[in-house]
């Protein structure tokens, strides 16, 4: 699978939860509240049950005892442990061909297309997630190529640069989806393709370019759980 359409359509949200899972660190059932689990309730510390009650989902708001509470947060562990093993750990909106659209009016300009934009979240329940920076989206902006285009590597990587400097602009046409989030959005670009040699590596890596690789990704049943 070398053609950059083969590769695009080899993206399916499983591959892509396999891709960029590690962006955001190790995956496992992170808490700061596994005390609930295995600590009486009667041993709670006040300012601890209230910071609870003050940050569980809206939805389960109705909870009437502290014996009700546990039981929601147990019920909120299984969760992100069953999206553990469903490898489904990770919230994921994308879309392909992303216009890279400059100014207004008269003044508006088409520079290209971005091959892929996706958005990527963890999942998380009333305080457990499956990464420890629930609250993180990340926005991967990622240009697809075929092995033999890094033949002429000076070319792809003036491509993302400039795609860079032009998406990041002020006034740049974004993409959004529900799980973005100004103030926690947090940008990477990246080049995808299947193999990418190692020196081409290292050179994009300096630039700050995430190289993601078809041929090296993880394969999600062997993924080691923190």
């Amino acid at each position: 699978m070398g053609k950059h359409d083969d590769i695009m359509l080899s993206l399916t949200t499983d591959k892509l939860t396999e891709l960029l899972g590690d962006e955001f660190g190790k995956v496992g059932c992170w808490s700061n509240r596994h005390f609930t689990l295995t600590k009486p309730t009667k041993d709670w510390e006040i300012i601890e049950t209230r910071n609870l009650l003050n940050e569980i989902n809206e939805e389960d708001l109705e909870v009437k005892s502290l014996n009700e509470l546990k039981l929601l947060l147990l019920k909120s562990q299984m969760e992100v442990n069953a999206k553990l093993k469903q490898n489904k750990y990770l919230f994921i909106k994308k879309t392909f061909e992303f216009p890279l659209i400059k100014g207004e009016g008269q003044y508006k300009v088409t520079k290209g297309f971005i091959d892929l934009i996706v958005h990527c979240k963890p999942f998380s329940r009333n305080g457990f997630s499956c990464y420890q920076e629930a609250d993180n989206c990340i926005e991967f902006i990622i240009e697809i190529k075929k092995e033999k285009d890094f033949e002429d590597m000076g070319s792809v990587l003036r491509q993302i640069k400039e795609y860079r400097e032009y998406y990041n602009c002020f006034n740049a046409n974004r993409w959004e989806s529900e799980l973005s989030n100004k103030e926690t959005l947090k940008r990477k670009y990246c080049v995808l393709s299947t193999k990418i040699p190692s020196e081409i590596v290292k050179l994009f890596s300096d630039e700050d370019i995430l190289c993601l690789q078809l041929d090296d990704a993880n394969v999600l049943e062997n993924k080691k759980w923190y």
